[in-house]
C-alpha cells in the first residue's frame, strides 16, 4: 500500500520502499505508545523512506501501564540505523534531525540521568486515587484555565502526586521528572533535560499563556521546578549528535537535532492545522480531535483540552479519546489475528462482513478510561453478546464504538 509518495508503507520493522533520487532529508523519530518510527522526509514535506518496529507495553495490574525507557533507546538506535542505511543506499543525505512523541507519560531520573522508575504511559490510570486530594489542593476550573488540562489521570501530575504518596522511595531518588522526548533528547545530545511546550502541556504543570511553568501549581502540588526539564521552542536545537551515538548508528558525527514536539500537535501540523478553523483528527493508539487557535482568542470549551501548540503563539483546542489503536492492537492479540503486516487488513476484511451495528454487539473501548468530555477513569464494556458473533462482529464493534466515541466528542464542541 503506497503513501502517495514514493514509499511503500508497512509495519513490523519492514522496510519501505524509497525514492531514489538523491536529496538532503530530516530524520524524523515519531516516538509513539505502539512503536518507532523513522523517516526520511524531505524539503517539501515528501517522505523518501521510512523503517518502523514495535514497542513492548506492560500492564503490571489492572489500570497500571509502562514502558523501559532504556528498551525505548535501544529499539531508537536500531531504528536509526536502519534508516541511515536506507539513506546510504538511495543516495540521500541525513541533514538534521528531529522527534515526534507521545505525550503525558513521565519517568524519574537520578542524578546521573539513569531511570528510577519506569515510563509511566498516559494511559496509566493509577492517579485516580489522588485526584479528590488534588482537587482539594486547587480549584478545577482555576486548574483547568491555568492550565489547559483537565484536573484527570491523563496529564503526567497525577501520575507524579502518586509517586510521591506511594513510591517515596523512588520519588525521592529522582532528580528530574521527564518524558519521551526529554529522554531521547538526553541520550542523543546529552546535558539537562529539555522539552518543548508542546510536551510540556502534558505535565499538567505549565502556565499555558504565559508559557513557562506555573508558579502557582508548583507550589500547590509541592513540586521543585528544578526538577522538571528546561523549557525550549519546539523549532530550537537541543544540541548535536553524540559521537557514541553517530558510531552506533552510522549518521553523521555533530549533527544538529531539533527538539520537535508533541505527536498529536505535529500530526495536525503536518496536517495542515496550523491556523483556526483547520482541525484535524489523528486515529493512533489514542484518537485525538484538533482545532487549532491563537493563544490570545483560545476558547475554553468545557472538557476540551488546551495545549501549546509546535507553532508558536498557537494553542491546541483538543478532544481525546484514550483508546482508538490500542484497542484493534489487543484484538490483534487476543484473536490471534497475527503481528505480520497484513494483520489489521485481515481485521479490516473480516468487519466489512459484518452489517452496521455488529449484529447488536455493542463495545465500549474505554479500557484506558474516558477523555473527552467527561474525563472519568473506566473500563471497557461489551454487551448483547452470543453465539452467533465471530471476531469479525468484535472487530467491527469495535470500530463502531471508536467512532462513535469521535462522534460524542463532536456533539460536544460549542458552536461555531
Amino acid at each position: 500500500m503506497t503513501n502517495g509518495q514514493g514509499t511503500l508503507e508497512t509495519t513490523g520493522g519492514r522496510e519501505t520502499t524509497p525514492d531514489h533520487r538523491p536529496t538532503d532529508v530530516v530524520c524524523v523519530v515519531d516516538a509513539g505508545t505502539t512503536g518507532i518510527r523513522c523517516a526520511l522526509v524531505d524539503e517539501r514535506g515528501q517522505v523518501r523512506g521510512q523503517h518502523s518496529r514495535e514497542l513492548v507495553i506492560d500492564y503490571p495490574q489492572p489500570g497500571h501501564a509502562e514502558q523501559s525507557l532504556p528498551a525505548m533507546w535501544d529499539v531508537t538506535v536500531g531504528q536509526l540505523r536502519e534508516i541511515n542505511a536506507l539513506a546510504a543506499r538511495s543516495g540521500h543525505r541525513v541533514v538534521a534531525l528531529t522527534l515526534a512523541t507521545q505525550r503525558a507519560s513521565i519517568a524519574g531520573l537520578d542524578r546521573k540521568l539513569r531511570p528510577v522508575t519506569p515510563l509511566v504511559l498516559w494511559m496509566d490510570q493509577r492517579g485516580a486515587s489522588e485526584l479528590d486530594a488534588m482537587r482539594a489542593a486547587v480549584d478545577p476550573s482555576i486548574y483547568s484555565r491555568l492550565s489547559g488540562m483537565p484536573l484527570s489521570t491523563m496529564p503526567a501530575l497525577a501520575t507524579l502526586v502518586w509517586l510521591r504518596n506511594h513510591a517515596p522511595e523512588a520519588y525521592a531518588a529522582s532528580a528530574y521528572f521527564v518524558g519521551v522526548q526529554e529522554w531521547l533528547l538526553h541520550r542523543l545530545v546529552g546535558g539537562r533535560p529539555q522539552v518543548d511546550r508542546s510536551c510540556a502541556s502534558w505535565f499538567g504543570l505549565l502556565d499555558l499563556h504565559a508559557g513557562r511553568w506555573s508558579a502557582d501549581l508548583l507550589a500547590a502540588f509541592d513540586i521543585d521546578e528544578e526538577r522538571l526539564p528546561a523549557l525550549r521552542a519546539a523549532t530550537d536545537v537541543a544540541g548535536h549528535l553524540g559521537d557514541e551515538v553517530a558510531d552506533a548508528t552510522g549518521l553523521p558525527h555533530g549533527l544538529p537535532v531539533f527538539l520537535g514536539g508533541g505527536d498529536q500537535q505535529c500530526s495536525a501540523a503536518g496536517g495542515g492545522g496550523v491556523r483556526p478553523g483547520a482541525a484535524t483528527v489523528n486515529l493512533g493508539t489514542s484518537a485525538t480531535m484538533v482545532f487549532p487557535a491563537a493563544v490570545r482568542d483560545v476558547p475554553e470549551p468545557e472538557g476540551f483540552v488546551r495545549a501549546a501548540h509546535v507553532v508558536e503563539d498557537c494553542v491546541s483546542v483538543e478532544g481525546t479519546i484514550p483508546a482508538c489503536g490500542s484497542v484493534l492492537r489487543w484484538l490483534r492479540a487476543l484473536l490471534r489475528y497475527g503481528d505480520d503486516d497484513a494483520a489489521y487488513e485481515r481485521m479490516s476484511a473480516d468487519a466489512g462482513q459484518v452489517e452496521p451495528g455488529a449484529g447488536g454487539l455493542l463495545f465500549a473501548p474505554t479500557m484506558a478510561g474516558v477523555g473527552t468530555p467527561h474525563w472519568t477513569a473506566a473500563t471497557g464494556r461489551m454487551t448483547g453478546i452470543d453465539f452467533t458473533h465471530g471476531p469479525g462482529a468484535l472487530v467491527r464493534a469495535a470500530m463502531e464504538g471508536i467512532a462513535l466515541q469521535v462522534r460524542d466528542v463532536l456533539r460536544h464542541l460549542p458552536d461555531g
